[in-house]
């Protein structure tokens, strides 16, 4: 796992739709899943596949630019990005809380 790192306020990454190519503080990647907010289900991050190997977890904040589609805004200001492992992505897609809740056993 990789220390948090801030990213430069140009970045944006799309939001609208899984697989598009991303590009975050000159790293190229692929966004494999977008998260939502519990509270207002609002796009509060974004996974990605990096193109050099490895996962990450985007933070995003306001909307950026002015496209929208269906109502929605499709680009969203990166705040931090930073390497996640397996058992960070786990507990940020809730797999962790599913498997507990389910009884999971090691």
């Amino acid at each position: 796992m990789g220390d948090e790192v801030d990213a430069m306020s140009a970045d944006t990454i799309y939001v609208e739709v899984s697989g598009t190519n991303c590009i975050i503080g000159g790293r190229h990647g692929v966004v494999t899943s977008v998260h939502y907010s519990p509270i207002d289900h609002s796009v509060d991050g974004a996974f990605v596949g990096w193109d050099d190997g490895g996962t990450g977890y985007v933070t995003t904040g306001c909307h950026a630019g002015t496209e929208r589609l269906g109502g929605h805004w499709t680009h969203r200001e990166v705040q931090s990005v930073r390497d996640i492992d397996r058992d960070e992505f786990d507990v940020l897609s809730g797999l962790a809380a599913m498997r507990s809740h389910l009884g999971w056993r090691q």
